[in-house]
């Protein structure tokens, strides 16, 4: 209102409040993070990167950050992300993923914006507001949309079916196809590895493709990706709460987990598995592929038929 009120303090409010301000010292970590915060994105940051990583796992050494910080979890995250920067030649700058950035900047008290739940949605709300809200989907098309139904960009799904079924040609030409129409693509081939098998399968899908990367192991860090293919869950070692914390480090984007099964063709590992993902896609014969997850109950294709080619 273009007005202008003074505040009178007592003095010895004043007295104290210029004391604490002034002995007020920024921790270590927070240091840290305003540093690797401003690294984001920009070329030419490699040698910083390594600096940066070296001082503070010398912080660390010395006790100037211990297991007691607030901000613990926060250094060890940031410790991954640069190591898997400077060793990965591939990667040219670093990419520090929107939500991780968010709760960084939420830390260092800039960031205005996506706090309060995912995407910046609340958690509570009028079931008329809510019904007549418009959520944002990838917009598959053709068999993946008669199979899976059109997702969000952070689904979940797992894949099981017996061996020599055909589970890894779905999923490789399921990759494909994302890596195509939908954004970067990490196909982990830990079952096969990077071999002839896995060669032929890309070859024979005709789902080369520069968004698709194949790998024989998990990264440290899956900044890059939009879509991570883990095959399998069972040869990676992986448990419930390791997918989960997958899950948690990277909220926007999407996993596909392949799983394993037994002879009589249950999938190996927790029920609480098909509980945690949005799809859950099985093979239960040479060929055929059924959807029981949330988007297309009961979707099926074939999974060497190449109808709609061009999806």
């Amino acid at each position: 209102m273009k007005g202008k009120i003074s505040l009178e303090l007592k003095p010895e409010t004043a007295e104290a409040l210029k004391k604490l301000c002034g002995g007020e010292k920024v921790m270590a970590s927070i240091g840290f993070i305003k540093r690797y915060i401003s690294m984001n994105e920009k070329p030419g940051m490699k040698e910083k990167a390594k600096a940066l990583l070296d001082q503070i796992n010398k912080a660390m050494e010395k006790g100037k950050i211990s297991d007691n910080d607030p901000y613990i979890v926060e250094i060890h995250e940031l410790k991954k992300n640069l190591k898997a920067f400077t060793t990965d030649k591939t990667m040219k700058t670093l990419e520090i993923e929107q939500a991780t950035l968010n709760g960084l900047e939420g830390i260092l008290g800039c960031a205005c914006q996506n706090l309060n739940g995912f995407g910046g949605k609340p958690s509570l709300m009028n079931s008329v507001d809510f019904a007549n809200m418009e959520f944002d989907t990838l917009g598959f098309q053709g068999k993946w949309l008669k199979l899976i139904g059109d997702p969000s960009s952070n689904f979940t799904a797992m894949v099981f079916g017996r061996p020599k079924m055909g589970k890894s040609f779905l999923c490789i030409d399921f990759a494909g196809y994302l890596a195509r129409h939908h954004g970067r693509v990490l196909y982990v081939a830990k079952e096969e590895g990077l071999d002839l098998t896995l060669q032929q399968k890309l070859n024979n899908k005709a789902v080369a493709h520069p968004n698709l990367d194949v790998a024989s192991y998990l990264p440290s860090s899956l900044a890059k990706y939009d879509f991570v293919f883990l095959d399998s869950v069972n040869r990676l070692g992986l448990k419930p709460e390791d997918l989960n914390r997958l899950k948690a480090q990277n909220r926007t984007k999407s996993f596909v987990f392949i799983f394993q099964t037994t002879k009589d063709g249950n999938f190996r590992g927790a029920n609480s598995f098909q509980h945690d993902v949005d799809v859950v896609i099985e093979v239960p014969q040479k060929g055929k592929a059924v959807q029981m997850g949330r988007f297309n109950q009961g979707g099926e294709i074939s999974i060497f038929n190449n109808y709609s080619q061009a999806a």
